[in-house]
């Protein structure tokens, strides 16, 4: 069987809530991937309906229904490189110490070929799984890499009053409204997927010219497109090539002889059916590889893990059946017992293993045995590794803007980690009875106060990271296309706040706290004082983490004046 893969690049231009199976009903939590099957429907509809148009019936089954054409999933770009799902045997030391300034790995699945059985292949140190979901192996070092993920509350209330309400029915009334979440991913990110096309070379170039015609420019994926999601996706498409990778560290020699040892990796989940009982069973998975290569290899373990796939189809408006499956980054070490040519290998590749292959399952690359134990980059792992090594915080004299400590309270003297964790849940419990109480007494004196869908649109902004929440806060406040619109923020100016000894408006007070300067949140709620009086290792580093934590405590005195200001409202209503 011969193939050629087409890949093309997705950037998305807005958020896109592409959802899995399972999760609350009220909310959406995204996939960190665009699973093929988004792509696929997308040519589907731009083919529109062959029912209503004949003359297309033949090219809608060619590159829908046919088999022929596979719509691979799209996995986030790491410098231009498509990422790939990382692999089920890889496992990291916990509070293990860096080599060569990165984070070691160990492949569970190239250990125990090392070993003279499984216990011994298994470290006797404490293990984990990597934190990031996808790898970059195609660069000189392999890298781990993340996608942007944000999230959004929504309430669901009233348009004219602002809130939830309630409808009369037989049996009493009813409330309406709630509160939910969208998961979503953000925009201006980089996705790499890719076209499967199955036939000869002449075939499959009729096919690729057919596809790059028809596909659409922009792309819309997932759910919510009317209220701003959708992706909106730019395509842009790549020579086609003979395989799904060409890295050097996917390189296949001519032939694997017999007794010798080789991994099938799956790159995406794999749906396979018991061939005796026809149930979904992803535990034969290993069978179907073993029939494709003709009885040759036998499994000799895996490191695998488990999936639910579902999905939804459009023309029937129904929900797919939710089967298990074997996840993506699943390992198979398989052992030749006859010599087996590369175009046998090749032929698996293209072939896959599984059901549901035109949207993107079953998809796997055949590699040689990897190295066990390597370093890898984690840029989150970087990041903490240089505030750890960056030495304790400029002092508040040091810094513009800050108050000078007082001079007899001392250095910040080191302490061991139990007890900085204590003293840090006391200053955060006796900070959240001191934000609260303080919000409230400046609540109770407002005079003014916006409506309540108002400010629960302001709270929404704050339930993203402490600086995006900021930075977001501060768009929202200023001018320019993404800014308050004028009704709101007139709100804003007519709220009258009595502080400080002087009376501001509550634009005002939001425009001062959004810059979360410590002097100003330590005039507002005492934390040099807080630091005198609460603190287990010295009054130093009681102030020093008040410090470090300065954008969230601006953020909390934010949002508990904003809820403080709704529950005025809910109790004058």
């Amino acid at each position: 069987m011969t193939g050629r893969f087409l890949p093309f690049t997705l950037t998305l231009q807005a958020p896109a809530i592409v959802t899995g199976p399972g999760a609350d009903p009220n909310s959406a939590a995204t996939l960190p991937f665009i699973p093929g099957s988004c792509f696929r429907g997308a040519l589907a509809s731009a083919l529109g309906d062959p029912d209503t148009d004949p003359s297309r019936r033949d090219l809608f089954r060619d590159l829908i229904l046919s088999g022929r054409v596979c719509f691979l999933h799209a996995y986030p770009l790491a410098q231009g490189r498509r990422s790939w799902p990382v692999p089920q045997s890889w496992r990291m030391k916990k509070d293990g110490e860096a080599k060569e300034g990165a984070p070691q790995v160990i492949d569970l699945a190239a250990k125990q070929a090392d070993a003279s059985s499984e216990e011994a292949a298994w470290p006797k140190e404490s293990l984990q799984r990597p934190g990031a979901p996808f790898v970059d192996l195609d660069g000189p070092q392999p890298q781990f890499v993340r996608v942007r993920v944000g999230r959004t509350f929504h309430h669901q209330r009233d348009r004219a009053k602002g809130r939830a309400w309630e409808e009369a029915s037989p049996h009493g009334p009813t409330r309406r409204g709630t509160i939910f979440s969208y998961e979503y991913l953000e925009a201006g990110q980089q996705f790499g997927g890719g076209v499967l096309l199955r036939g000869s070379p002449a075939e499959c170039e009729a096919l690729a010219e057919k596809v790059r015609s028809l596909f659409p420019p922009t792309v819309f994926v997932g759910r919510s497109r009317s209220g701003g999601y959708g992706g909106c996706g730019a395509v842009s498409w790549a020579a086609a090539s003979g395989r799904e990778t060409s890295a050097a560290w996917a390189a296949l020699p001519d032939q694997l002889p017999a007794d010798s040892m080789f991994r099938v990796f799956l790159t995406a989940a794999c749906l396979i059916r018991d061939p005796d009982t026809g149930e979904w069973n992803p535990a034969q998975t290993w069978r179907a590889v073993a029939d494709r290569l003709d009885g040759r290899v036998h499994l000799q373990w895996g490191r695998w893990a488990f999936a639910t796939i579902g999905g939804f189809n459009r023309k029937w408006r129904l929900a797919l059946p939710q089967v298990p499956a074997l996840a993506a980054g699943s390992v198979l070490v398989f052992k030749t017992t006859a010599p087996i040519p590369r175009q046998h290998l090749l032929d698996l590749e293209i072939a896959g293993i599984g059901d549901r292959q035109p949207e993107g399952f079953g998809r796997c690359l055949v590699l040689p045995s990897l190295s066990h134990e390597f370093t890898i980059a984690d840029p989150v792992w970087a990041d903490q590794a240089a505030v750890a090594d960056s030495g304790p915080a400029a002092t508040p004299a040091q810094r513009p803007g800050t108050i000078a400590k007082l001079d007899h309270s001392g250095p910040a003297a080191p302490a061991s980690p139990v007890l900085d964790l204590i003293q840090r849940r006391l200053l955060e419990k006796r900070l959240a009875r001191l934000v609260a109480d303080q919000a409230a007494r400046l609540a109770a004196q407002a005079r003014s106060r916006p409506t309540s869908s108002l400010l629960g649109r302001l709270r929404t902004v704050l339930g993203h990271p402490p600086k995006e929440a900021l930075r977001h806060l501060a768009t929202w406040l200023g001018e320019g296309e993404h800014a308050l619109r004028r009704p709101a923020l007139d709100q804003l100016r007519r709220c009258q706040l009595k502080g400080e000894n002087k009376k501001t408006t509550l634009l005002e007070w939001l425009h001062k706290r959004r810059d979360a300067r410590f002097d100003q949140l330590d005039r507002d709620l005492g934390l040099n004082a807080l630091a005198e009086r609460v603190h287990v290792v010295s009054a130093a580093a009681a102030r020093q983490w008040l410090e470090q934590e300065v954008a969230s405590l601006a953020v909390r005195w934010i949002d508990a004046l904003l809820a403080a200001l709704s529950l005025r409202n809910r109790r004058e209503e």
